[in-house]
């Protein structure tokens, strides 16, 4: 009898996707960023321009206080006194390479447009996904759990092509440039520097570790709260038929509350 049930209603099963939406994964955020690549391809391009243009801006920035002082040491008070040739061929230099850092903020305000739209397009695919699910899944899924783990996993996506990336790249490239630089002009002066901020750098993982377990928490108590509206949205005529509006009313504030 089992058997003849199970040929007449197969099991139905999720077609394969790119997304893998799991309510007990408790995906990192390099593990969201990976899956929004394959899921995404087209952001893989713009992540290559990023990188290029964040290089290119974090060498201007490093160069420009370096041909100032150029400047003042070698062409204005140097042993040599006043040197106009040289004071003029920086000084364009350095217009040139701020005039580039300019242009390259520009490009990447069109970069971060163009993310954008990308995750726009990936946010319609997530939920397209969630529609295509079976039955039986939906079932099973806490309400309102699917809806928060494409959300915020796309809104972690959004923050790091918007800004993220380039902070990584911008940031990192100019601390290295930097030591180097401290290094070129006075090597004690950069051990001592090292010396201090080395001790942060557990410090910081420690601090993050506390913030990605606070954002799981907290995206947890958002799936929640959407499970909540969501059952009482849908259960608005049983509620108003039997007069349990008071308390389906604190129910839904103790859901906001915490």
């Amino acid at each position: 009898m089992t058997a003849a049930t199970d040929e007449l209603n197969p099991p139905v099963k999720t077609p394969p996707s790119s997304f893998a939406i799991d309510e007990s994964d408790e995906a990192g955020a390099i593990d969201v960023l990976r899956r929004g690549l394959r899921a995404s391809p087209e952001l893989r391009e713009g992540a290559v321009a990023t990188v290029g243009t964040g290089l290119i801006s974090t060498v201007g920035r490093l160069s420009i206080p370096i041909l100032i002082q150029q400047i003042l040491d070698r062409g204005v008070i140097g042993p040599d006194g006043f040197r106009p040739g040289f004071v003029y061929t920086a000084a364009a230099v350095a217009t040139a390479v701020i005039l580039v850092v300019v242009v390259l903020s520009r490009i990447t305000i069109r970069l971060v447009r163009a993310a954008q739209d990308t995750l726009y397009g990936l946010r319609v695919k997530a939920f397209a996904h969630i529609h295509e699910l079976s039955m039986a899944t939906h079932t099973e899924t806490r309400k309102g759990a699917l809806v928060s783990r494409v959300t915020s996993d796309v809104e972690t996506l959004a923050r790091f092509s918007e800004w993220g990336a380039l902070a990584w790249i911008i940031d990192g490239t100019m601390i290295v440039g930097t030591v180097v630089v401290m290094f070129v002009y006075s090597w004690q002066l950069a051990l001592i520097t090292v010396a201090i901020f080395a001790p942060l750098i557990p410090i910081f993982r420690a601090i993050q570790r506390r913030q990605l377990a606070a954002y799981d928490e907290w995206r947890s108590r958002v799936s929640d709260t959407m499970s909540e509206v969501s059952e009482a949205v849908g259960g608005a005529a049983p509620v108003r038929v039997y007069g349990l509006r008071e308390r389906e009313r604190r129910r839904l504030r103790r859901s906001v509350d915490e």
